[in-house]
């Protein structure tokens, strides 16, 4: 159990949010992710009850569960519905498959549920085969959309991309695709420019801080989003938070590329509870889950960003069929009690 205080900093700002930044486009809302790596979680009915109970008003599906998509209808919920890693070889280059997957998955609940983005992928790094089938399967959903229905056509295609795309993100400004595979990446970008302003980044304040040599003289608060002084700074640019500075080496690395008019979407973040690691205690979690929410409470901009941070906790659920310290990640026990108060 946690303490009182998060209790309340979490209730006022889960109740009161959407009312205070309502007309933001697109809204602020507090999103969570919804991956279901585990045999013990509750229903689809009961896990959106949960959702709307807690004042949640996005979610990101990482598969078409149709359970999910059953439970969401007239929720007001906004949307994010993933195509699974095992099916985007055949959405990009099976004949029909992407058109049988709108017109299955997207087409029947057009006017009764909220989908705002379709994520290709998930978790898939540059370097991995699968990266250079997102583009083609992208490119062949919109059409599939269209010709499902035009109004379809307003739900954006996107991929999220993870900190492995880049090369250096440290300093911010100093944010880099990585060369060797920037023919894969370019392409994706351009079209996100063209056709959608949203890149989706699963971006770990936790990992960078464990893993990169860069942030070893820092202070944990930078990661932690804990203070409100500048700790980083970057040329004429100070940084009071990682997750900010991740923002930004997204937005510099694509400038680099003559990319200026995509913005980047928060569509994972967290912080793990695992036992005996130093960095991933229960007090470290509680406070960076507070101050992501305080973040979109006050519609907090990362210094190159010109709209509030969309940000989305990953995860719902703990779950226990995840591999290592994945399953030490969630807002709620399977039972659904929650975890920090």
């Amino acid at each position: 159990m946690f303490s009182p205080l998060f209790h309340g900093v979490l209730t006022y700002l889960l109740l009161s949010h959407f009312q205070c930044l309502a007309g933001a486009f697109p809204p602020i809302g507090i999103g969570v992710t919804h991956s279901r790596l585990a045999n013990n979680l509750p229903s689809a009915k009961e896990t959106i009850e949960l959702c709307q109970q807690k004042g949640f008003q996005k979610i990101r599906l990482y598969k078409p569960h149709i359970d999910a998509l059953e439970a969401l209808k007239h929720s007001g919920m906004e949307v994010i519905l993933g195509v699974a890693n095992e099916d985007i070889v055949q959405v990009a280059f099976a004949k029909g498959f992407a058109q049988n997957w709108v017109n299955t998955y997207v087409k029947p609940y057009k006017t009764i549920l909220g989908f705002t983005m379709i994520a290709v992928g998930h978790g898939i790094s540059p370097g991995d085969k699968l990266a250079e089938a997102l583009l083609p399967a992208m490119q062949v959903l919109k059409d599939a959309l269209y010709n499902a229905d035009p109004d379809l056509s307003a739900i954006y295609l996107t991929t999220p991309f993870q900190l492995n795309w880049l090369s250096q993100s440290y300093p911010p400004s100093a944010g880099t695709f990585d060369p060797k595979f920037l023919l894969t990446i370019q392409p994706i970008v351009e079209f996100l420019e063209q056709h959608s302003p949203f890149l989706l980044c699963d971006l770990y304040p936790y990992y960078a801080y464990k893993n990169n040599p860069d942030y070893k003289n820092i202070s944990l608060d930078y990661a932690l989003l804990s203070s409100s002084n500048v700790i980083v700074q970057d040329g004429g640019t100070g940084y009071t938070n990682m997750l900010d500075g991740l923002i930004d080496a997204f937005m510099s690395a694509m400038e680099k590329i003559g990319v200026t008019n995509v913005k980047v979407y928060v569509s994972e973040t967290g912080w793990p509870i695992s036992p005996g690691i130093e960095l991933a205690t229960p007090q470290n979690a509680e406070t960076y889950i507070a101050n992501v929410f305080k973040r979109l409470k006050a519609a907090a901009k990362s210094p190159k960003s010109q709209w509030p941070s969309q940000i989305f906790i990953y995860n719902l659920f703990l779950q226990n069929q995840a591999v290592g310290e994945q399953r030490n990640f969630g807002l709620f026990y399977p039972n659904k009690k929650p975890i920090y108060y």
